[in-house]
């Protein structure tokens, strides 16, 4: 969903965005993110993940906690720094 967000922001600021990967680019490229190398990885999992048919793929993603702590230790924090940064730039409180 953060995509969504940073679509949509981007959209308010002027910009066509047509894409997930779109969102994160313009994103990055106007500063209102950084790590873009794990944002792109957030998109590549999240793809990889939404619709799981092929049964190794699913074994894998089902495999341990690998999944839980690539989201708790990477995405995680990257989702509280985009929080942060619309707090702190847009909020008026």
């Amino acid at each position: 969903m953060s995509w969504k967000l940073l679509k949509d922001y981007c959209e308010f600021l002027g910009f066509t965005v047509n894409s997930p990967r779109e969102a994160i680019k313009r994103a990055l490229s106007i500063a209102m993110i950084s790590n873009g190398e794990i944002w792109l990885r957030t998109l590549m999992d999240r793809n990889l993940t939404v619709h799981v048919y092929d049964e190794a793929i699913a074994h894998k993603v089902s495999m341990g906690n690998e999944v839980y702590e690539t989201i708790k230790d990477e995405y995680f924090p990257l989702l509280e720094q985009l929080y942060k940064k619309f707090k702190d730039e847009l909020c008026l409180d």
